[in-house]
């Protein structure tokens, strides 16, 4: 059982070693150097399959591409991670929201100008890439991420369908937006006092078994007010998925994520069914003890809990 959090000392979550703030120029320096990393990378469409009889040169353009490629990323990632970051603890103030939503947009139009590249890299054979990087030695390095770009190789649709997706990420984005200011937006109403959705948490931790309670059933009913939008917004990110899932030919709802971890299906699979099958034996274990541990009876838990499961069910 966690000691409440105490919330008059919290620490202060700072991003410095990124930007100073919405306003520090190295956000423009950056977004601008990946622009034109990006721009660079535009003059090789189109070269990369053209090239695919003479491994030297191929080779030669994908080294380059590949760096350009790097830079562009890493330096859009930087912004986005601040973006994400500091806009994820002010879900409240305007200014951050308009800040990440603006910085999506414009990611998604530098990154769009260069879609093509993993799409030709992915038009070659892997016989022509494998000659390439022999005759190109320095290229070698990038046989990892090379590896990573060919697995989704059966999954891509046509450049302009993934435009099409690159596009409107901006826009699916806001889904996630919307809930996370729903619940940043929260209130609890716990005896005489309101607490914010991380108050009420943190008072579910509370060492006095009635205080829990009331926390519980008080934030139970707030997000039953919710149920509406929480349920909008996830219901539609996953009909949204999987459209995208069945044009893509997953066989799965995970299978993107397999692929993305590199890990195979029936390994997650085996892992799942082991948790699945030792339910009695660690979770049944855990909730007694910490029955035991907080002076609740089975049943008192029991119904702490289900609060949560029909929330659950209601999104679901």
């Amino acid at each position: 059982m966690n000691a409440p959090l105490k919330t008059d000392a919290l620490p202060e979550w700072r991003l410095d070693d990124l930007y100073a703030g919405r306003d520090d120029p190295r956000i423009e320096v950056d977004l601008a150097a990946a622009k034109a990393a990006n721009d660079e990378l535009g003059a090789l469409e189109g070269r990369l399959v053209a090239a695919r009889a003479e491994p030297a040169r191929l080779g030669e353009m994908l080294d380059r591409g590949i760096k350009l490629y790097e830079d562009a990323v890493n330096r859009l990632w930087s912004v986005g991670a601040y973006a994400s970051l500091a806009a994820s603890v002010a879900r409240d103030d305007p200014a951050w929201s308009k800040f990440e939503a603006d910085f999506r947009a414009r990611s998604a139009q530098i990154a769009a100008e260069s879609l093509f590249f993993t799409l030709e890299i992915n038009q070659l054979e892997d016989g022509e890439l494998e000659a390439a990087l022999a005759a190109r030695p320095t290229a070698a390095r990038w046989r990892p991420w090379l590896r990573r770009v060919r697995l989704s190789r059966p999954h891509e649709l046509s450049a302009e369908l993934e435009r099409l997706l690159v596009d409107r990420g901006p826009a699916v984005a806001n889904w996630s937006r919307l809930f996370d200011e729903t619940l940043a937006k929260l209130v609890t109403k716990v005896g005489a006092e309101h607490l914010t959705l991380p108050e009420a948490l943190n008072r579910l931790s509370d060492p006095e078994p009635a205080r829990r309670r009331k926390a519980a059933e008080g934030l139970a009913k707030a997000l039953a007010e919710r149920v509406p939008v929480i349920a909008l917004c996830l219901n539609t990110l996953a009909f949204e998925k999987q459209v995208e899932d069945r044009w893509r030919r997953y066989p799965s709802p995970a299978a993107s994520r397999h692929l993305a971890n590199e890990v195979d299906a029936d390994a997650v699979d085996a892992l799942e069914a082991a948790v699945v099958e030792a339910y009695p034996r660690v979770s049944h274990r855990y909730y007694a003890l910490k029955a035991r541990r907080i002076r609740l009876d089975h049943g008192g838990l029991q119904r702490v809990h289900r609060v949560g499961v029909d929330l659950v069910r209601q999104v679901a």
